[in-house]
């Protein structure tokens, strides 16, 4: 299966294929099963790996859960008999054999396993670690084999787990009258898989410019950042919150070096299947992608420019907006530009000031299923930001979801202070990533700065 492929095979007998013991081990909690996009294999597992000499599975499939994820889990199965004396263990949900290698094999333990009580659905380790719901399963590119494991987990470990307390609608009415920014919550969620499969059909739909600008727009403005601000030499491109390289591809198609770097899955997985085809057609440098939260991620270093667009430094916390603004500096060569598309404080206000709504939606970007969603909006004057609550309560069972997502305002003299505290100077704004009001974005600014040229 393999999260049991990183590692050393056993020694060649002489008589047919080495074999290893591993475990594989498929999570649930509430109705999500716990998957990972493994890095170097580019497809999802479940967590597991090798059964150390000495080692019972049960307790390998313990510890490589507690190594892999933080979480503490019970295997869930039956025992033979359960008598004094010897220690029972669990019997897998299944076992097989797993061709690793043409002299090689892994004897894969399967088991199915819940966390330990109390768990509150944190994970820590894989940035790629995640609870997928079965909308997620449906859409993420699983093969045959673990599609059918997560299903089965799925299945059998749902109605073993006690429900979800559903959250009363009173908690909503009783809420704060206005939220502290950034308390309820970082963003929406990009990183769940089956939030992030909604956004990527957005971002590549052709019939608005919401989450992605439609492809007429990308191909001006990656023309003028080719030919105006990168003098149309090639030249190490960072792109941070890639979405699925709508620009990353097409600047490596004009021959620069691009690593785009995006937290959800989905985007991510479409930009890799993009990058392999253009590998396949003979591009020699075909963009790379790094699913991370740009926040912590490895930016590389010695790159020529580095792009933020389509308003996403507003997001973050300014604190967080300059350290990651501090790390792309030092990520920069002598002399590199930094292109920026934050929003006008005048539109973070305007996001702030819009009324409550509610809307009926039978699928929608936060759930497929029918549900209302309701927004509610508000500015913090104190602390110069807008929060958007949402509410998702599910048609057929009256649970709510909630999400907020706050936008930080600046004026023009607050980004320039923003980007002198990370390093920066050279800092000019301009209308539009075309150079000129006919490429304008309702909301949007463009801002060039660059990193000091090197002495000498």
């Amino acid at each position: 299966m393999s999260g049991a492929r990183d590692g050393a095979g056993g020694a060649k007998d002489g008589a047919g294929p080495t074999r290893d013991w591993a475990v594989a081990v498929f999570v649930v909690w509430r109705d999500r099963v716990l998957l990972h996009h493994h890095e170097k294999l580019r497809c999802w597992l479940p967590c597991g790996g090798h059964v150390e000499r000495g080692e019972l599975p049960d307790d390998a499939a313990v510890r490589e859960l507690l190594e892999e994820s933080g979480v503490r889990v019970r295997l869930v199965g039956p025992h033979p008999i359960d008598a004094p004396g010897p220690r029972p263990l669990t019997r897998p949900r299944g076992v097989q054999v797993e061709a690793i290698g043409p002299d090689h094999e892994h004897v894969d333990l399967v088991y199915l396993g819940v966390p330990v009580e109390p768990y509150d659905g944190s994970l820590r380790g894989d940035e790629s670690l995640t609870w997928c719901d079965r909308d997620a399963l449906r859409r993420l590119p699983l093969s045959a084999e673990i599609r059918a494991w997560a299903q089965l987990a799925l299945d059998e470990l749902t109605s073993a787990e006690p429900a979800p307390p559903a959250p009363d609608l009173l908690a909503w009415t009783r809420r704060p009258s206005r939220p502290r920014p950034w308390d309820e919550g970082d963003n929406i969620p990009w990183h769940e898989p089956g939030f992030s499969a909604r956004m990527l059909r957005e971002h590549l739909s052709q019939d608005h410019d919401a989450a992605s600008r439609r492809t007429a727009t990308i191909d001006a403005q990656v023309a003028w950042i080719h030919g105006q601000l990168l003098a149309g030499a090639p030249t190490a491109v960072l792109d941070l919150g890639c979405g699925p390289g709508l620009y990353t591809e097409r600047l490596a198609r004009l021959g620069h070096r691009c690593l785009g770097i995006d937290v959800s899955p989905a985007s991510i997985a479409h930009a890799r299947a993009r990058a392999a085809e253009l590998a396949g057609a003979g591009m020699t440098t075909p963009p790379r992608y790094v699913l991370a939260d740009v926040r912590n991620a490895d930016l590389g270093s010695h790159h020529g420019l580095a792009m933020m667009l389509f308003g996403e430094l507003n997001v973050f916390r300014p604190a967080d907006a300059l350290g990651i603004l501090r790390r792309v500096h030092a990520a920069l060569a002598p002399g590199g530009a930094l292109l920026l598309e934050p929003h006008t404080e005048a539109a973070v206000r305007e996001i702030g000031a819009a009324p409550q709504s509610w809307t009926s939606l039978q699928a929608g970007l936060f759930s497929d299923a029918p549900h209302l969603l309701l927004e509610e909006p508000s500015w913090d004057e104190q602390a110069g930001a807008a929060t958007v609550r949402y509410a998702v309560i599910d048609a057929a069972t009256a649970t709510v979801r909630r999400h907020a997502q706050s936008f930080a305002a600046y004026d023009e003299a607050g980004y320039r202070a923003l980007l002198a505290a990370a390093g920066f100077g050279h800092v000019r704004f301009l209308a539009s990533l075309t150079g000129d009001d006919s490429g304008a974005h309702s909301g949007l600014c463009g801002i060039v700065a660059r990193k000091a040229a090197a002495a000498g």
